[in-house]
């Protein structure tokens, strides 16, 4: 899609100023460098297909053809692919709604935004119930293998980063202490997808398990233990120090966040095919089921657009239909 040829000396200079635009708000580096592409792709159907070779001249159904010719369109990346997959046609349609803001904010140009949502799939994003998540939080009281009060409060400080506080894996890998603020209920996160921090609310629970963690679990991960095959481990370093969540080797927890979550939902029987990055999704559809608004679930989730939040509002509908059938 990037060698697509553009003619019209407009589109090219709108192509390359919104992606100026994107760098300068802060957006994550993918979608600087992504969002142009569809944005391409978008605009050379327009003036190839539609004969539209004016911004100004793009109508409502203008967009909606472009979305018509996503769905036939071929997948240039996979050989044996018939088709796009609905996770990418939504990725464009993100790209071009997120343009037309663009033109609403910088050029005065008000763009009807595209709308997916009659056909939109969201069946390759699972959730958890309420129930399920209750299950993870009573499998971190199983037995195991070493200190089983310990791991056990580390799994529930897991539990509620990734579901109570809707953070995504990276994230609550890069957790300091500092960055938790109990007197506040907040949460600072530093490294998001979007390298804009944000403050993200902590409910009692979540503050519970964590002082606990804390308090109690801890210290216990940066000590030596004579039964322990790390106790020649190397010293942590200065983050490792400072890193919240410890493995059992004194350091920075990262594919031990996997891990545990793959062992809880073995001892809960779960059999979904749900990754750590269904916390996030069940978190924000529960909350969206809950009532809150859209807005500020969006804001929780450090979404840099609603375009991203809006998925859930189809998850949330479907869920509350299995809810009441079961």
């Amino acid at each position: 899609m990037k060698q697509l040829p553009l003619k019209t000396a407009q589109y090219r200079y709108l192509q390359e100023h919104f992606e100026h635009w994107l760098q300068t708000l802060g957006y994550a580096k993918t979608t600087v460098n992504s969002f142009p592409i569809h944005v391409r792709e978008y605009l050379h159907h327009l003036e190839n297909y539609q004969q539209v070779t004016q911004i100004t001249e793009v109508k409502r159904y203008h967009s909606q053809d472009y979305i018509e010719y996503l769905y036939q369109r071929k997948n240039y990346r996979n050989c044996y692919s018939t088709g796009l997959s609905q996770y990418s046609i939504n990725k464009n349609v993100v790209a071009i709604n997120t343009f037309h803001k663009y033109l609403l904010e910088i050029r005065n140009l008000n763009l009807a935004p595209l709308s997916l949502r009659t056909r939109q799939g969201t069946s390759n994003i699972q959730i958890l119930s309420v129930d399920e998540i209750k299950s993870l939080y009573e499998a971190t009281y199983y037995e195991s293998r070493e200190n089983q009060q310990v791991l056990g409060q580390r799994d529930r400080a897991i539990l509620s980063l990734l579901y109570g506080c809707g953070l995504r894996r990276k994230e609550a890998i890069m957790l300091d202490i500092q960055d938790v603020d109990f007197d506040k209920g907040e949460l600072l996160i530093r490294n998001t997808k979007s390298k804009r921090e944000r403050l993200v609310p902590m409910v009692d629970r979540t503050i519970k398990d964590i002082q606990t963690y804390l308090n109690e679990a801890r210290p216990w991960f940066t000590k030596s233990h004579k039964q322990r095959v790390y106790r020649d481990r190397p010293k942590s370093t200065g983050s490792d120090k400072e890193a919240l969540i410890l493995n059992q080797r004194g350091q920075r927890l990262s594919s031990g966040y996997y891990c545990r979550f793959r062992l809880l939902l073995k001892r809960a029987g779960i059999q979904k095919k749900v990754s750590l990055h269904s916390c996030r999704h069940s978190i924000a559809t529960h909350l969206l089921s809950a009532g809150m608004e859209l807005e500020s679930i969006s804001e929780f989730l450090g979404h840099a657009s609603l375009e991203s939040t809006q998925i859930y509002t189809h998850i949330a509908h479907n869920y509350e239909q299995l809810d009441h059938l079961a």
